[in-house]
């Protein structure tokens, strides 16, 4: 049985999953904030599944001083995996990273900040 998660946690489960049954999914962290949306394996952009994102991510901001050392190098290691994964389309210096490629219409962007301890307990990604 897992055990409840240390921070603020939502799960976005699928009901129509057929990769990983909503049940499972929301078996990861008992306790935790769930959004489950009609959907199949995927993470849902309408706006309705968005605002429950946003709203989720403001709920759980936490505002702190500057990081320590080991704080500092943790989100370090946030960023380079980012980076990795959006390449060109990750500005770091504005942590954002640009979503209109696809689907997406127009300069839409993903912004974040890390406040707090993150990523370790206590800490937020909003």
């Amino acid at each position: 049985e897992a055990a409840p998660p240390p921070c603020s946690t939502l799960l976005v489960a699928g009901r129509n999953d057929k990769l990983v049954p909503c049940d499972e999914t929301l078996a990861l962290a008992p306790g935790a904030k769930q959004h489950i949306h009609e959907l199949g394996h995927s993470l849902p952009c309408r706006a309705r599944d968005v605002d429950v994102y946003v709203s989720f991510l403001e709920r759980s901001a936490v505002r702190g001083d500057e990081p320590n050392a080991e704080t500092a190098a943790a989100r370090e290691e946030e960023l380079e995996a980012l980076e990795a994964i959006f390449s060109d389309d990750f500005q770091r210096d504005r942590s954002r990273v640009r979503l209109d490629r696809g689907p997406f219409p127009g300069d839409i962007y993903l912004a974040f900040e890390m406040r707090g301890t993150y990523p370790a307990a206590g800490g937020a990604l909003r």
